[in-house]
Formats: C-alpha cells, sequence, structure tokens
C-alpha cells in the first residue's frame, strides 16, 4: 500500500482542524459546539487515537496481505 496510512491520515486530520480554526480566529471549543462534539474529543484525538482508527489499521493490513504477490 503506498498511500498514507488511516492513522497517520486521522492524525494529519486532527491537526490540520486545530491549525485551521487557529488560522480563522475561531476556537476550538466554538467549533465543537457548533458540531455538537465535547470539547474534549479533538483535544484528546491529538493524544491519543481512537481505538477505531486502530482497529480499520489493523483490517487494512489483512485486506492488503492478500493483496501481497504469492512468493
Amino acid at each position: 500500500m503506498t498511500s498514507k496510512s488511516f492513522g497517520i491520515a486521522f492524525d494529519d486530520a486532527i491537526a490540520a482542524l486545530h491549525a485551521d480554526a487557529k488560522a480563522l480566529g475561531v476556537s476550538i471549543s466554538q467549533i465543537c459546539e457548533e458540531a455538537g462534539v465535547s470539547r474534549a474529543t479533538p483535544h484528546r484525538y491529538l493524544k491519543v487515537r481512537p481505538t477505531t482508527v486502530d482497529t480499520v489499521e489493523r483490517l487494512q493490513a489483512a485486506v492488503d496481505k492478500h493483496r501481497a504477490p504469492a512468493e
């Protein structure tokens, strides 16, 4: 698989969310309120990936094994 892993893409998206909000002069708290999400959620995601992301990565790895050429 040559593309970015789901986990890395997730981490990048969370970092971009924070950077975009800051660049626009909008607080993460305001963004969370507008989206109906706990304001702790994006801060927590900066520190620890949700287990769902890790599960998707494991599932993708299993699929990728089937793509590998037979040796």
